[in-house]
């Protein structure tokens, strides 16, 4: 769900992103019109200005009447930088706020106005009155006006930065509440081979609120009273509609693998050689009505713990176990086995196996009556590239009270 609302966000955040750059685009574009428009207008004022001085009968002191208007136009017209009046015979009259605007020498004959920047532009007007022809090179657009909406958008994204920001480490914060879920290293396509499995195979498909039963006409088998190789009591062996409930399992794995989430298995049994059974409402009570387990037969349970890893199971069961306890009023022998998915890619069969090997560790232990299969994701990995095989793990004592 939180990856689901990060990607939510995420297109949410490119999207106003993208919002505010298209606005800004439009503004500058829409001020690079209305400056344009202003310019052209500039300069046809300027023409009938001239026009108006330059038909007068006294062609010197009209020259010198555009003479001052020039000057006083460029002292308080910021948008004008050069004017140019030119005659039959040249040019007659010319004024820039510096000589970079202008080409050619104008003491001999020869003079045009030339931009210095792309915001600049010419503006070449003809007076047929008085037979000259007038240029004026204007800004098109004043580098005041872009700087003007470059600042609003500047503030924009620093109010866009500032929120994401905050919705980021909202959700970092509420990533660290969350339970850990480590990943694998790296993403296979290609699963680990099943090896023998020399313990034996108990499986639990996914319940939710109700236990999950084995398809119609498929058999049933219980073994009781199993020991292992050095005598001591082991688990019971038990099948319980193993192909449904191997997919079950595979199925929650694949889930797990997809969201890179952890999932543990739990295997909880009491001694073979108890001959009592376990209270089934205090069972299903243990790790709360979201974690329904399968019951496999009267002294034997096991629960798919997803979105939990091996230390938040062992946590979980040390947890329970003094209340089963209580529940049950036994005084009879109970154990956990417990192994995780631990960031591996691996089939159901080695996961159960796992799980299957620490229920026997913790039958035969004399200290505690927990244990837990630890794994080791950077050695698996290592070892899937030597050997394209299934991993080697390590098995350690997770410890426990009753």
């Amino acid at each position: 769900m939180m990856k689901k609302l990060m990607l939510a966000y995420t297109w949410m955040a490119l999207l106003a992103l993208g919002g505010l750059l298209g606005y800004t685009g439009y503004l500058l574009r829409e001020e690079a019109r209305e400056e344009a428009l202003e310019a052209e207008r500039l300069a046809f004022r300027v023409r009938d200005t001239v026009a108006a001085i330059m038909s007068s009968a006294d062609r010197e002191k009209a020259v010198s009447a555009v003479r001052s208007f020039f000057d006083s136009l460029l002292r308080e017209e910021d948008r004008v930088l050069a004017l140019l009046i030119t005659d039959e015979h040249g040019p007659l009259l010319v004024r820039a706020r510096s000589t970079s605007f202008l080409e050619g020498s104008p003491e001999q004959g020869t003079a045009a106005l030339v931009r210095t920047h792309f915001l600049q532009g010419v503006h070449d007007l003809r007076i047929q009155e008085a037979g000259i022809g007038l240029s004026v090179l204007t800004w098109e657009v004043r580098p005041e006006a872009v700087a003007s909406i470059l600042r609003r958008s500047f503030l924009w994204l620093a109010a866009y930065a500032v929120v994401h920001t905050l919705v980021t480490l909202l959700f970092a914060l509420i990533g660290r509440h969350r339970p850990t879920r480590p990943a694998p290293n790296r993403e296979e396509v290609r699963r680990e081979p099943s090896p023998p499995d020399e313990v034996g195979r108990e499986s639990l498909g996914r319940t939710e609120g109700k236990e999950r039963k084995p398809a119609e006409g498929r058999e049933t088998e219980r073994k009781e009273g199993h020991r292992d190789e050095a005598g001591e009591p082991a688990a019971p062996v038990t099948e319980v509609a193993e192909e449904f409930i191997l997919a079950r399992i595979q199925h929650d794995l694949d889930e797990a693998a997809r969201e890179a989430e952890d999932l543990t298995l739990v295997l909880g049994t009491i001694s073979p050689s108890a001959g009592a059974t376990l209270d089934e409402e205090a069972v299903e009570r243990l790790f709360g009505p979201e974690r329904t387990p399968a019951k496999l037969d009267e002294q034997t349970f096991l629960w798919v713990l997803p979105a939990t890893s091996i230390q938040e199971g062992l946590s979980l069961v040390k947890q329970a176990y003094p209340r089963l306890k209580e529940a049950s009023g036994a005084d009879y022998p109970m154990y956990f086995g417990l192994s995780s998915r631990s960031g591996r890619l691996l089939g159901a069969e080695v996961l159960l196996k796992e799980t299957r090997s620490a229920l026997k560790r913790a039958v035969r232990s004399r200290h505690t009556p927990i244990f837990g299969f630890y794994a080791d994701p950077q050695r698996y990995w290592e070892y899937l590239s030597r050997n394209q095989g299934p991993s080697s793990s390590l098995e350690n004592e997770a410890g426990g009270a009753r």
